[in-house]
């Protein structure tokens, strides 16, 4: 991929990263007021949708069923945003500072387990969808 320094391509990053932020923030806010801080939800479920979506698309682009600008806005901006490396590690080292081994452990676990698969069944629901 040669990156592409157009104005439109720039402003579907801006907007896919604005509607990914957001969409993080209130699943943070649903997931605390709903669960508590008892586990780091928001963050997994997040983790996982953006994986899926990225996986479906990833299928759908390369068959030529979206365009490149619609891959800098999905999957660049909005599944750039809503997903998070930064916050997970965060919360798996602060599980680990209160002594949390077990659920840290999880963390990590599902964080990688279901990401993969997530990305995987977006993959094949493209394929499934798009032949």
């Amino acid at each position: 991929m040669n990156p592409v320094f157009s104005l439109s391509v720039l402003a579907a990053i801006a907007g896919g990263a604005a509607a990914g932020a957001l969409l993080r923030y209130l699943t943070s806010v649903a997931m605390f007021h709903w669960y508590g801080d008892r586990f780091p939800l928001a963050t997994l479920l997040v983790n996982v949708v953006g994986s899926f979506i990225a996986g479906y698309l990833l299928l759908a682009i390369s068959r030529g069923q979206f365009s490149e600008l619609v891959r800098m806005l999905v999957i660049v901006g909005f599944c750039g945003a809503l997903t998070t490396f930064s916050t997970f590690a965060v919360e798996t080292v602060t599980l680990l500072q209160q002594g949390e081994l077990i659920k840290a452990l999880l963390n990590v676990g599902f964080n990688m387990v279901l990401c993969l698969v997530a990305v995987a069944l977006g993959f094949a629901l493209a394929r499934s969808l798009l032949n």
